[in-house]
């Protein structure tokens, strides 16, 4: 199984931080979801790092971000 997507939904909330929603779509069509707390751009910009890694590693997945100096959303 591989990572094929990665996409961002910003919510805002009244009188609450906006909320990013994650998903992450594989190539056997299942999907995951998570919450970030930072800029859309940030969590799309590492897109580009985690296509095609697998989604049950997310220790190698955290430490190839963590590698390229970027922090963990």
């Amino acid at each position: 199984m591989k990572i094929k997507d990665l996409k961002v939904a910003v919510v805002n909330v009244p009188s609450l931080v906006k909320i990013g929603i994650v998903r992450i779509d594989t190539d056997e069509g299942i999907s995951g979801y998570g919450e970030t707390h930072c800029p859309r751009e940030h969590v799309l910009h590492l897109k580009k790092y985690i296509i095609g890694q697998d989604p049950t590693n997310v220790e190698k997945i955290m430490l190839r971000i963590r590698h390229l100096g970027d922090f963990k959303p």
